[in-house]
């Protein structure tokens, strides 16, 4: 697995019209294939529960996963209206980067409205 990184000023300017919060220097992350490898691993799938465990506990669970278990920091915590308020990943990747949905396992074309890499 090839590993790739970003300065935070080159973060910045992959998302030019989205709000975002970066608290790293240096993002890590792999290209496509690998991020979803990675993340078909993942050992816990818990169950969806409105409001308990929803939209932005499996984006957080995945976040996290990825940090402890291989020091990735480049997934970023993804807001967006999609048509309702909702939340999910954005994978940095060498080509960009690409919003993943973590409830369903899929790279998705989701408008970003603001960020959260940490």
């Amino acid at each position: 697995m090839r590993e790739y990184s970003l300065d935070a000023e080159e973060v910045l300017k992959l998302f030019p019209d989205a709000k975002i919060i970066l608290d790293d220097d240096v993002y890590y992350f792999v290209g496509n294939n690998d991020w979803l490898k990675i993340l078909s691993e993942m050992p816990v799938q818990p169950r969806y529960r409105k409001d308990r465990f929803d939209c932005d506990n499996f984006t957080d669970l995945a976040r996290s996963y990825l940090a402890e278990n291989y020091g990735i920091n480049g997934c970023g915590k993804g807001y967006g209206h999609i048509p309702e308020y909702h939340c999910f990943c954005v994978l940095l990747v060498p080509e960009g980067f690409v919003c993943y949905e973590p409830q369903t396992h899929e790279l998705k074309d989701y408008p970003i409205e603001k960020i959260y890499f940490g």
